[in-house]
């Protein structure tokens, strides 16, 4: 039998609710201010139990996309982008196309912040990476990506992560 708080009796399963709610919530700060445990079951999930016996599940992602990949460390970067090679490969194999375009672009994006956005400099013609023969001029900076044109291409200016874009092999 439960009393008004939900509180079960011994030997009785706690009653579980779903949190979708981001770290530092007032659930989860309710629970944590209470001393409550937290344990985590084969699927991936965070299980918090409050002083009354209550179990909130809480889905922790494998990706750390919670946070921005400008916060991240050159590490956090780094195993977030060995995660989402990971993810992609799986997809593949899976025959999951969109998912795997969508991961690619995410690792593409990650691998921008390992570079330095002043490496790259305006009026300067690079090759794009994965498009050989096809050639981009920066008109601007702004943050991780280049603005500008293709070369012989029809397209209007756009913007491409610094991580595209190779620096040209000077003959000579």
């Amino acid at each position: 039998m439960r009393d008004s708080y939900g509180s079960s009796e011994p030997g009785e399963t706690p009653q579980t609710h779903s949190v979708e709610e981001a770290p530092g919530s007032p659930v989860e700060s309710e629970c944590l201010e209470r001393k409550s445990t937290g344990m985590i079951n084969e699927l991936n999930k965070i299980l918090i139990i409050n002083q009354n016996g209550y179990v909130f599940e809480k889905v922790r992602g494998i990706s750390m996309q919670e946070k921005r990949y400008s916060t991240m460390t050159k590490y956090e970067l780094q195993q977030e982008i060995a995660s989402l090679n990971e993810k992609a490969k799986k997809a593949e194999q899976m025959g999951m196309v969109n998912e795997f375009a969508v991961l690619e672009r995410k690792v593409i994006m990650a691998k921008s912040y390992l570079l330095n956005p002043d490496d790259f400099l305006p009026g300067e013609i690079y090759e794009i990476d994965g498009d050989p023969g096809v050639y981009f001029k920066i008109d601007y900076m702004n943050g991780v990506f280049a603005w500008g044109f293709r070369l012989n291409g029809s397209k209007g200016e756009e913007a491409l992560p610094i991580s595209m874009l190779k620096k040209l092999e000077k003959k000579g």
